[in-house]
């Protein structure tokens, strides 16, 4: 974690929209990694760090604060925008920051990607479940093999088209399955699979 006597005024907060579509609440670990890595290759960069939820971008310059200038011209390359975080919400978010609860910098947003694989293992477990009588050893196995499948994909594919991806994952996730399911179970799979991995209406 940042030194807790980091001088407040080397720390830039921003108001940023990199949330998970898939397990909303959290932060998207596949979509900051890139962006915070490449923010602390600038040599006026210390360090950059993105809040568990997605929703704020921390700063800290070597000197003092980083240009905004320069950090709106890499997010406008990922299509995104920041928002400087002004008054008493800066006040707020800064302490939050200093706290070093809840904050991710660099490839430990790998963490939060983590976390995405299982919520959607769990999901799509439950999809199945739904249509499927599944012994609680068939379960468990079945989430950790979709879990380490997405975590695979999250992770080590970031820059990979949400297409591409979500029919890689889409494929291996039925692969998996072939493991643990007969024939008739994965024709189930197959309808889970094709509906997607974000949540529908009503699920979480």
């Amino acid at each position: 974690m940042h030194e807790r006597d980091t001088l407040p005024g080397r720390v830039s907060l921003y108001r940023i929209a990199l949330c998970c579509r898939t397990a909303p609440g959290l932060g998207c670990g596949s979509r900051a990694k890139p962006i915070l890595l490449e923010l602390e290759r600038n040599p006026a960069v210390a360090e950059a760090w993105l809040n568990r939820c997605g929703t704020l971008l921390a700063v800290v310059g070597k000197i003092t604060y980083p240009r905004f200038a320069f950090l709106q011209s890499l997010l406008d390359s990922h299509g995104l925008a920041g928002k400087a975080v002004r008054g008493e919400e800066r006040a707020r978010a800064l302490e939050g920051f200093l706290s070093g609860a809840g904050w991710y910098r660099g490839t430990e947003v790998d963490r939060l990607s983590e976390k995405e694989a299982e919520i959607i293992a769990a999901r799509l477990v439950r999809r199945l479940r739904a249509r499927l009588p599944l012994s609680d050893e068939k379960v468990e196995a079945l989430r950790s093999a979709f879990a380490q499948v997405c975590t695979h994909e999250l992770i080590h594919h970031p820059a990979k088209p949400e297409k591409a991806r979500r029919d890689r994952i889409a494929c291996e996730i039925l692969e998996a399955g072939r493991r643990h399911l007969d024939v008739k179970e994965i024709a189930s799979l197959q309808d889970v699979v094709a509906a997607g991995y974000r949540p529908l209406r009503g699920e979480e």
